[in-house]
């Protein structure tokens, strides 16, 4: 890519305030509708190392600086370092400046890494709990949050549905969808005793396998998780979801050794709970995120796909929630 790329550009400014390397190329990384655009700037970090640039609206980049420069550096956590911000043309969005996050992909197949996904939430979990800049400055993702973005996914649903003319197969799976949501809200005061109680904290809220590497080093492995755009302060049982695949899927006794040092009374079957919980608050979210992208793609079939199969999670949710006990999770 050339030199008046605008992810060369920007870092050309930001490198020259600050001076930084110069970038070799540029390498595409993501470049999708309603999706930040990220590149590698190649040769351009410490010791000729890389650079991710990543395009974002300037209140989720303002965000994200918070995380890596004030909040991840006070918890005893490995992280990626974030070099800086630059403004876009567009005032709307602005440039952030990140380390690569060089290592092996994340699997939740391989127990040694969701091992060390549930350590490393652990501690993030219960010290950042402590952290007053983080309750005061990070967006609400308390029980109110999910209820509002379970109204989301009723009511985006029921748009798609009545205003598409739809193969009966696919209108009964979206009915169903909203019919799954309808019971939701219903039901909701219920949802909230499965969570009342549980301790509030940082939260990243969107841990799918993509958004972290495994970085082997000299004192062993070490997890990276990047992408904080839906990072909140509330409760954590979406971070430590189950979600068949495409989640970190953390090892929930790994998780609860870490946490039951600092949260009294916690047991491993309070954390098993919190993640049926957690997977809950992911199906929700998944709902509307699918929704989002619905009118951004030419083709359909991988929509409905997925909306099958987000029904049949919510179904089997909703016939297990009779089984949770409704004491908070604490025994």
């Amino acid at each position: 890519m050339s030199d008046r790329h605008p992810a060369s550009m920007a870092w050309r400014k930001f490198a020259k305030q600050t001076s930084r390397n110069l970038p070799a190329r540029i390498e595409l990384i993501q470049e999708r509708p309603s999706k930040p655009a990220i590149y590698r700037i190649v040769g351009a970090g410490p010791e000729g190392g890389d650079i991710i640039a990543k395009r974002c609206g300037t209140g989720t980049a303002t965000t994200e600086r918070v995380i890596y420069e004030e909040i991840l550096p006070q918890i005893p956590i490995s992280a990626i370092r974030c070099y800086g911000s630059a403004p876009d043309e567009d005032e709307r969005f602005s440039w952030l400046f990140l380390e690569d996050a060089a290592g092996e992909p994340f699997s939740a197949k391989d127990q040694e890494h969701r091992e060390l996904a549930g350590r490393w939430l652990g501690l993030m979990h219960t010290c950042a709990a402590h952290i007053p800049a983080a309750a005061a400055s990070l967006p609400d993702r308390t029980g109110t949050f999910y209820s509002k973005l379970l109204h989301a996914a009723w009511e985006t649903t029921g748009d798609i549905l009545t205003r598409e003319t739809l193969e009966p197969g696919r209108a009964i799976v979206l009915t169903a969808v909203v019919s799954h949501c309808q019971q939701l809200t219903h039901a909701w005061s219920e949802v909230e005793r499965l969570h009342d109680g549980i301790p509030l904290t940082l939260v990243h809220g969107d841990l799918g396998d993509q958004n972290a590497r495994v970085r082997n080093g000299a004192a062993g492995k070490s997890l990276l998780v990047m992408d904080w755009e839906e990072v909140g302060w509330g409760i954590p049982a979406i971070d430590i979801a189950q979600f068949d695949g495409s989640t970190l899927e953390p090892d929930l006794t790994s998780y609860w050794s870490v946490v039951r040092l600092s949260w009294a009374g916690v047991t491993l079957g309070a954390v098993k709970r919190w993640a049926q919980l957690g997977r809950l608050l992911r199906l929700i979210q998944a709902v509307v995120w699918a929704n989002l992208g619905f009118d951004l793609s030419p083709r359909r079939e991988w929509y409905f796909d997925r909306m099958a199969w987000y029904e049949a999670k919510l179904g089997q949710w909703l016939q297990a929630a009779g089984r949770f006990r409704h004491d908070q999770g604490f025994e």
